[in-house]
């Protein structure tokens, strides 16, 4: 048997023995939150947690966590312990998949969605509010969504975009978004076969 063979042989073993001595152990989300819960299938009777799509921002030093059906958003300084928020003027519909972007000095959230949805600020956490940066976006032109969607914002040319997509049947999704028109689509959406021109010196980083 080669060396290296005997090695690995030898790290597998030791390692299965290990875990045995030990009695084995079982691992959970390290992230002790509070996550909302669920009651999509209340005819099944079955309840349960969610925590789903999850999106984290650094915002000026502090941390935002986001995610499908939250009621609100935890809030961290040191990405350990986290607070459970939930801001004045937040949606009673609540959201799903939200995009979130720090860029400008403010925080900017966008929820999935396939109507037409508002582009949220959020301040806070103290006090905690949210308000309409965007009242309703336009219907997305050339295609459905936008779900799953994410912002990006390009600081060398202060250029923004959206990208978006979830389907075994659509392809990803990229367009460009117009900050003086309250991010409110530019044109039209491309797909991943043809890409949004963006400056090159932002796609090599």
């Amino acid at each position: 048997m080669r060396p290296i063979l005997r090695v690995l042989l030898y790290l597998i073993t030791s390692a299965a023995l290990s875990s045995h001595a030990q009695g084995g152990k079982t691992y959970c989300n390290p992230l002790d939150l509070d996550y909302q819960y669920n009651f999509e299938q209340r005819e099944r009777n079955i309840s349960y947690r969610s925590g789903a799509d999850p999106v984290l921002v650094n915002h000026k030093g502090d941390y935002y966590l986001f995610s499908t059906i939250a009621g609100g958003y935890w809030h961290s300084k040191n990405l350990r312990d986290w607070r459970h928020v939930k801001p004045t003027g937040w949606p009673a519909s609540d959201m799903v998949a939200p995009a979130a972007l720090s860029a400008k000095s403010k925080l900017f959230l966008f929820p999935a969605t396939y109507e037409q949805r508002p582009i949220y600020l959020v301040t806070g956490p103290e006090p905690a509010e949210i308000t309409v940066f965007n009242p309703l976006l336009p219907f997305l032109p050339g295609a459905p969504g936008p779900w799953d969607p994410a912002l990006f914002h390009d600081e060398e040319s202060d250029r923004w975009y959206m990208y978006f997509g979830s389907s075994n049947f659509y392809p990803i999704y990229g367009i460009e978004l117009d900050y003086e028109k309250q991010l409110s689509y530019r044109g039209t959406r491309r797909t991943r076969s043809s890409p949004i021109r963006a400056p090159r010196s932002s796609c090599a980083r």
